[in-house]
């Protein structure tokens, strides 16, 4: 069973569906993200570590659900991980003509010690 979760995307809405996470995205925006996404996976652990586990389907991409945790519970290490996975992420967007929405570090959470970004 899905459930809608609240949030401020105006290009998509986000459910959990058991144990995983679905991000509807609007169609005009999809042909945008399915290259994005295609390019990061090409990168190895770049993509890797920015989808985890995706699957694109229709105007959905499917996530799987990590534990949340908090920037403010994070080590320095791991604030220090997730900001050099920020950095490489905004020089790869950079050379696909592309960018950040915003750079919140709650869009990230840890997979195995390993930072991933789920925004």
């Amino acid at each position: 069973m899905r459930v809608k979760l609240t949030g401020n995307d105006n290009r998509g809405a986000v459910f959990l569906d058991g144990d995983r996470v679905i991000r509807e995205v609007s169609p005009e925006y999809m042909s945008t993200v399915a290259t994005v996404v295609d390019r990061l996976d090409d990168s190895g652990e770049l993509g890797r570590r920015v989808v985890s586990s995706h699957r694109l389907k229709g105007s959905e991409i499917e996530h799987e659900k990590l534990t949340i945790s908090y920037p403010y519970e994070w080590s320095p290490s791991m604030l220090r991980d997730v900001m050099l996975l920020q950095i490489d992420l905004w020089i790869k967007l950079r050379q696909m003509g592309l960018t950040l929405k915003d750079a919140m570090p709650t869009n990230y959470l840890f997979k195995a010690g390993d930072p991933v970004l789920v925004d």
